[in-house]
């Protein structure tokens, strides 16, 4: 006989794994957007600095030029065509990882949630409920 720890129940066949599978994606949401915001301070501080330290430029430019790139994420700067080159390739290369990662952290828990509302939607459907504890328990 099971212990009452050993034997399954919902919220361990289901809900906990359902929560996992949920968990990891969200997870590295956050790291990719904390990445993404860091990456983001860095290169706008360099680039305050360089506006800082531009010798050609006026003092209504250098003002320009620094509220341009403090009201605007650099992550959004880069898609624009017109700012692209200004970045290094490998700058480009790490936002756009950024960007595909978050991506598709985002489209699997979207999957995830259809996939457990369609496993639900079919539980709720299921017209033997023997066949249910049968999967959950192994017991015929």
């Amino acid at each position: 006989m099971q212990t009452p720890i050993q034997q399954p129940s919902f919220l361990r066949v289901f809900v906990f794994p359902a929560f996992w599978i949920l968990c990891i994606p969200a997870a590295t949401i956050a790291f990719f957007w904390h990445g993404q915001s860091k990456m983001d301070d860095d290169l706008r501080m360099g680039i305050l600095t360089m506006i800082q330290d531009d010798k050609q430029s006026t003092e209504l430019q250098k003002k320009e030029a620094r509220e341009f790139f403090s009201r605007e994420p650099v992550s959004r700067l880069i898609e624009r065509p017109e700012l692209a080159p200004m970045f290094a390739p490998q700058t480009m290369n790490i936002y756009w990882q950024f960007r595909w990662l978050i991506r598709l952290a985002v489209i699997s828990i979207a999957v995830s949630i259809v996939m457990f509302v369609a496993l639900g939607f079919g539980v709720w459907m299921q017209p033997c409920e023997g066949v249910i504890f049968t999967i959950i328990t192994g017991d015929s």
